[in-house]
């Protein structure tokens, strides 16, 4: 009888982390197999999934993130961690044990706080920290988290960096329920919505060598600007693979959510904008944007790729002013640029308070040079100004030979929302059950978790008649300026546990 003796290594904590693990082998031949696939795999591959504790089992998070194999999890223990984290190419999760308030990663404004690189065959998991004080460049990829690739970046505080919150330079990247503050990083600087950059950035693109587009969600975030004169935006996205926007709210930032289309040859869907709720930024709430490279795309009609559905917008040019603070505008609650023909509006509250500026503009060049004029579809939106003495809704036609509102749903009318601190529609709402049940990426259910469409009370009644309610939005919390703890002094390299 012939026997082979292995010992896993230390951070496999498993049964299979005895000292010895005697396996009886009467084949010579076959002995000589099971060493060669111990020598190729590993004996990790004979291994439960193994979990890394921060500091008990490595002192930094870096160290156990070097340590980790494929489906390990680094748990960080709460404290304050001044690291600049690399995360390369392993399927792995780092989170922390007791949640973003009590689990800090300090940057240093040495770089990046978490670099994420997860190429084709990996996935990485950011989860749970407050990530701070990233970078002093102004080079976009500086900031609080860049990722590549395919990764999670969940549950975190986003706050006092330099440079966007989140950059995504491409690949399938979910971010979900984040609170991100973005922030200036002078607000006395002339022309400072150069030097303000987004809560999100992202570059939506198919990786190299990947075979299904990528796709991107961005969902459930909390963005708020810090308070300052010029904060930054809330996201920003240049789409060139599909990328769903939903269930966030942006408010109190420079500009609420802005996506570009770059695609010049892909018809399919590539930007849904859906249930967010745009408040009191700023400079305006949504932008939408398609530029093909000219004599790439015919213009005139072409399939819709931009579409914002069930969204509520509301006094989003809080500045006051017809322009922005770089001479860039005119603003409006709601921009559309470019090729009208591929963008569409559904079942949306568009709700403007300024006196100066127009609730929706579409730009001044009549889409792409003059000469798209195919309008973008409006269907069953309310667009409205709460000011008695407004300029008009809309500034250029979009395309349409006349005002739309009557026309295929399109409303202008109060929304009688239930207060001034609360957007869910009151119950003489002329938004109630007003919207289009078969709209372009419509969710199942509203902000507060309630089906859309309401089923009436005679069940008798046919599914046909069933009515959708417009946006139903969360009771809006106030909005004093935030409070941040001071920054310690920074002596990079070392980890401090609170």
């Amino acid at each position: 009888m012939n026997l082979v003796t292995f010992a896993p290594t230390r951070a496999c904590r498993s049964f299979c982390c005895a000292r010895a693990t005697l396996v009886a082998v009467r084949s010579p031949l076959l002995l000589a197999m099971i060493v060669a696939i111990l020598l190729l795999t590993g004996t990790r591959a004979l291994c439960a999934q193994s979990t890394i504790h921060v500091p008990a089992d490595q002192p930094t998070i870096q160290a156990a993130i070097d340590a980790a194999q494929n489906g390990d999890t680094v748990l960080v223990a709460p404290g304050t961690y001044y690291e600049n984290l690399q995360i390369q190419n392993k399927s792995i999760t780092v989170r922390s044990d007791k949640g973003a308030a009590q689990t800090i990663v300090d940057g240093g404004k040495n770089n990046v706080v978490a670099n994420i690189n997860a190429g084709i065959g990996f996935n990485i998991t950011l989860d749970g920290f407050t990530i701070q004080n990233g970078a002093t460049s102004l080079s976009p990829s500086n900031g609080g988290v860049v990722a590549y690739g395919f990764a999670t970046i969940q549950n975190n505080i986003i706050r006092a960096n330099w440079g966007y919150g989140i950059t995504v330079q491409g690949g399938s990247v979910n971010i979900l329920n984040n609170h991100i503050v973005t922030t200036a990083p002078n607000a006395g600087q002339a022309y400072c919505y150069v030097y303000a950059l987004n809560g999100i950035n992202m570059v939506s693109s198919t990786l190299p060598g990947q075979i299904a587009p990528a796709q991107t969600r961005i969902s459930g975030n909390l963005i708020e600007g810090d308070g300052t004169f010029c904060s930054g935006s809330g996201i920003g996205v240049n789409a060139n693979s599909p990328v769903l926007i939903e269930d966030n709210t942006v408010r109190g930032t420079t500009k609420g959510i802005g996506v570009s289309d770059l695609q010049r040859t892909d018809d399919n869907l590539h930007v849904i904008v859906r249930q967010n709720l745009i408040y009191n930024n700023r400079y305006g709430g949504l932008y939408f944007d398609y530029f093909p490279f000219f004599g790439s795309v015919p213009y005139g009609v072409a399939p819709v790729t931009m579409v914002a559905t069930n969204n509520t917008l509301y006094n989003n040019l809080t500045a006051g002013t017809y322009y922005d603070n770089t001479g860039r505008g005119p603003l409006a609650e709601v921009v559309l640029s470019d090729f009208y023909s591929r963008m569409a509006l559904f079942n949306n509250l568009i709700i403007g308070s300024s006196s100066v500026s127009p609730v929706i503009n579409c730009d001044s060049l009549g889409g792409v040079s003059g000469v798209n004029r195919t309008p973008p579809v409006f269907d069953h939106n309310n667009i409205y100004n709460m000011q008695t003495s407004s300029s008009a809704l809309f500034l250029n036609d979009c395309g349409y030979p006349a005002s739309f509102i009557g026309l295929n749903g399109n409303i202008s009318a109060n929304p009688l929302f239930a207060s001034s601190t609360d957007l869910h529609l009151g119950p003489s709402s002329p938004s109630v059950d007003s919207a289009n049940n078969s709209a372009a990426g419509i969710a199942g259910t509203d902000l507060d978790g309630n089906p859309r469409v309401r089923i009436p009370k005679a069940l008798a009644i046919p599914s046909s008649t069933w009515v959708l309610t417009k946006p139903q939005a969360p009771r809006l919390r106030p909005f004093p300026p935030l409070r941040l703890p001071p920054l310690p002094t920074i002596s990079s390299g070392r980890s401090r546990l609170s």
